[in-house]
């Protein structure tokens, strides 16, 4: 792996997405169908799909969609990249299509009304979702780049939106704790040790991650 422009970006992005990927490998065997939508530079699938997990990515935008394909050659990636209205995904691929659907970073961008219908066609195409955004306990102050309409909401909030989406957050996981509270009080958690606490201390995280099940009806 080249330790500069893209591959640097690329190592760096998935050492801080280790947590997220501790917790697909946790539910999800090497060889699951998983569908990542909104997927960005597309970091966390191109990783996945690097450990045998057949990954598609989509995005309603074919600019996003090019820059994935050719990030995914350069990296040496497996996944698969296609346009797709993420609000449509229940009647393009059909119920139970995927093993899990996952996104980082990307809920937040959204209305309640957006989320809560999101999450439900989300839950329909498979009935695992696993998703991290950013929440209220991140300090906005120390990451001058959230200027692109994150919603910092808190965690309890995020979970009765699921509810009512018809999921149950079954497990929740944390990432990036140096830009949370645990930060704004200098406690400085290495990535080593932080991919050991990543369960327990979500909810200091500025990243926290949730797995979503489908409510029993």
């Amino acid at each position: 792996m080249e330790r500069h422009g893209i591959g640097m970006y690329f190592v760096n992005e998935s050492e801080m997405l280790r947590a997220f990927v501790a917790t697909v490998e946790r539910y999800l065997p090497h060889g699951s169908r998983l569908l990542e939508v909104g997927y960005g530079p597309g970091t966390l699938g191109i990783y996945l799909s690097r450990y045998g997990y057949k990954v598609l990515c989509v995005d309603m935008d074919q600019d996003v969609i090019e820059l994935g394909k050719h990030t995914n050659k350069r990296l040496g990636g497996a996944a698969d990249f296609k346009v797709c209205d993420l609000f449509a995904i229940d009647r393009i691929f059909g119920p139970d299509n995927f093993d899990a659907v996952i996104s980082c970073v990307t809920l937040e961008h959204f209305s309640d009304q957006d989320i809560v219908e999101a999450v439900r066609k989300q839950l329909i195409v498979a009935n695992i979702n696993i998703f991290a955004v950013h929440c209220s306990n991140v300090r906005p102050d120390v990451i001058p780049h959230l200027d692109g309409g994150e919603r910092l909401l808190e965690p309890s909030y995020w979970k009765g939106l699921i509810r009512k989406a018809g999921g149950i957050v079954i497990d929740r996981f944390g990432y990036g704790f140096k830009y949370g509270r645990m930060g704004g009080w200098n406690w400085r958690i290495h990535t080593v040790v932080e991919s050991v606490f990543f369960r327990k201390f979500a909810r200091f995280a500025a990243n926290t991650g949730f797995v979503v099940g489908r409510a029993e009806r």
